[in-house]
């Protein structure tokens, strides 16, 4: 139900809940900020060519809900 990955920036591991997981879920929040997020916010949420690629477009929870909680800056592209 989770998987272990390389968390470069901070030279750790960290633990990832898998897909069936967070589809399982009854509410799913992606919580974005900052301005270095917006271009993949605004591919995703537009599905721009390319967005089929990135993880996140295949969260989509089966029988609840998904939330996109962005600020201003992550939300500047869309």
């Amino acid at each position: 139900w989770v998987a272990p990955n390389p968390a470069p920036s901070a030279g750790e591991w960290r633990l990832t809940l898998t897909l069936p997981v967070l589809n399982a879920g009854r509410r799913v929040v992606f919580l974005v900020a900052g301005e270095d997020k917006a271009s993949v916010v605004s591919t995703l949420l537009r599905k721009k060519p390319g967005y089929r690629k990135l993880p996140a477009s295949r969260v989509s929870p089966k029988r609840g809900s998904l939330i996109w909680i962005l600020d201003e800056a992550a939300d500047s592209e869309v």
